[in-house]
């Protein structure tokens, strides 16, 4: 069988999975779009299993077959890609007949639409016009371009196995929920948005543990297997929880997953070097840390902070990296962290400005909820900073305060007042973490070890009418197994 023949063997599975993504569980939001991005129709689905029919037809006939057919499709694949990228719309599903033009853009969801389309169909024409010539230089170049297509479909899979394991393992049937809300609908947060919202949390605290142990030890101490483990593992018992608290919506779903991947992604490949070369460099330097040790574990100290009340992409890895290439000794240690570290914060600064343009484009969470207390005057409510008297109810004073780790700290301040939460966004439980000696808490999901502090940390659900007294029993409780609150999670 020659190249064209199996090239095109290639296309019919490729076609064929793209005709099934619609009906893969998990792989489609509410809005039927295919990972949240493709928008897929029995249309697009009966056009897919066409072409991949044609694909194999042409496969099994002859290499002249294999050509036209590689001609002809890539062709039209690659102007409907390009099509889209102008319009918004193709021609080959004539969803431009029924649509106006949006207009030309590059924004990333427009990319990402059309990407396909215009991969598969500019290799597709490139192999029928050039690869027929050259066969056996071409035949080598296809066959190395293949292994490393292999080895990329591998380890994508490897990445997104546990994702898949979390979808069909630990989601159950969403239960109806009973609660009734007393704040009116448009300040209401998804309950399960407490337990939710953990996953970005569990990254934040994954980098304070790296700066832990990279204050006294390297960066091959740290565990990076077991940070990752923590991730997903955590993942699974909020993911079953959730069912109790309204289930997952699919943004917030791909946005674990995502986040999940790539957090995933980076700690192995940073393994992969640390475990290597770095922990050769840290062997060679001996037991004195070198001056980029000291500063790289300053920056990993101040990052881990910023990222308690900031998103990550608003870091500044440009100035890191000047640091590094201005602080670096001759010292070998120094130039392998200094080429190290500034590599790595290069590719997260690139990274950085494409999700911050992503983020301007959708627009920032609401930085403020609506909760309602009782047990406080109006003006003790007033006199504390950030929060805005809203109206007296039957039930208490409704306020809105900030969010993140400021509400945390408001929260601590009004239960010492001798305030109770009555209800938090329209919902009626709400998860905390705490940190103790002990390896279980009371009402806790989950607990597990943290890195470079020697003790545990505990994720801990309760009803928002307890949130108060649970919160006034951790400040007065003593001795080494006691809770000590790290953060309350909104929604």
């Amino acid at each position: 069988m020659t190249l064209l023949r199996k090239i095109c063997l290639f296309y019919t599975v490729a076609l064929l999975v793209a005709a099934s993504l619609n009906y893969i569980p998990g792989l489609t939001d509410e809005n039927g779009l295919a990972f949240g991005i493709f928008a897929l129709d029995p249309f697009d689905d009966a056009l897919h299993v066409v072409s991949a029919l044609w694909a194999l037809s042409a496969a099994l006939i002859s290499h002249r077959a294999a050509k036209i057919f590689l001609v002809i499709f890539g062709a039209l694949y690659l102007a409907d890609g390009i099509f889209g990228i102008f319009t918004a719309y193709g021609f080959l599903d004539l969803a431009i007949f029924s649509n106006p033009s949006e207009g030309f853009s590059l924004s990333v969801p427009r990319i990402l639409a059309n990407l396909p389309h215009i991969g598969l169909g500019g290799f597709a024409l490139f192999a029928g016009l050039k690869l027929d010539r050259g066969r056996d230089v071409i035949r080598r170049l296809f066959k190395w371009t293949l292994r490393l297509v292999l080895l990329l479909v591998v380890l994508v899979i490897g990445l997104l196995m546990p994702a898949g394991y979390n979808e069909l393992a630990c989601i159950p049937k969403t239960k109806d929920a009973t609660y009734t809300a007393i704040l009116p609908p448009e300040h209401h947060r998804s309950e399960a948005r407490t337990l939710m919202t953990y996953p970005e949390w569990h990254i934040v605290h994954a980098y304070d543990d790296y700066a832990q142990v990279i204050s006294t030890g390297d960066p091959h101490d740290f565990g990076y297997l077991q940070a990752i483990g923590g991730f997903w593992s955590s993942l699974c018992e909020l993911s079953f929880a959730s069912a109790d608290h309204g289930g997952m919506d699919w943004e917030t779903k791909r946005m674990v997953y995502v986040i999940g991947v790539s957090f995933t992604a980076e700690l192995l490949a940073k393994a992969a070097y640390e475990e290597t070369l770095g922990r050769a460099a840290a062997w060679q330097r001996g037991e004195d840390r070198a001056p980029l040790d000291e500063l790289s574990a300053d920056q990993a100290r101040a990052y881990a902070a910023f990222l308690q009340q900031v998103p990550w992409f608003k870091w500044d890895f440009d100035s890191d990296r000047e640091d590094l290439l201005t602080n670096a000794t001759d010292q070998f240690r120094d130039v392998e962290r200094a080429a190290a570290l500034g590599t790595e914060y290069k590719i997260k600064a690139a990274y950085a400005r494409v999700i911050g343009n992503a983020v301007e484009q959708v627009g920032p969470d609401e930085l403020t909820l609506r909760m309602i207390v009782s047990g406080l005057e109006r003006e003790q409510i007033e006199a504390l900073d950030g929060v805005t008297f809203i109206d007296t109810r039957a039930e208490g004073i409704e306020i809105e305060t900030p969010r993140y780790r400021e509400l945390t700290e408001l929260l601590v301040q009004m239960a010492g007042q001798g305030a109770e939460f009555v209800e938090i966004a329209g919902n009626d439980d709400i998860m905390f973490t705490a940190l103790s000696q002990a390896k279980t808490a009371d009402g806790a999901l989950h607990s597990f070890a943290r890195q470079g502090y020697g003790d545990n940390r505990h994720l801990v659900l309760l009803k928002v009418s307890d949130l108060a007294e649970r919160l006034r029993q951790m400040q007065a409780a003593s001795g080494p197994d006691r809770l000590r609150l790290e953060h309350i999670h909104d929604y």
